[in-house]
């Protein structure tokens, strides 16, 4: 339902989608969002950026896209509990 609305109402449906189903669906997918725990949220957020990282642009490009991803899925969690 929150792809349906970034698609209809905003150009970024498809990057969303895009990052959602490349980063969020293999990981956590399958799971109820009432098993979901924040350190395990965490963990997942952090596993989305390289630790040993000498280039700091490519460092900073990778949290840039973990923070995207993390507000992508907070959206539609937001989204999936007001329907």
């Amino acid at each position: 339902a929150y792809i349906d609305f970034l698609k209809r109402e905003k150009r970024s449906g498809r990057d969303a989608e895009l990052r959602l189903n490349r980063l969020v669906v293999p990981a956590l997918g399958l799971r109820t969002v009432a098993s979901l725990t924040l350190q395990e949220l965490e963990a997942w957020r952090n596993g989305l950026i390289p630790q040993a990282n000498d280039d700091p642009e490519r460092l900073r490009r990778s949290k840039d896209t973990a923070n995207r991803v993390l507000n992508y899925l907070k959206a539609a969690l937001n989204r999936a509990a007001r329907d």
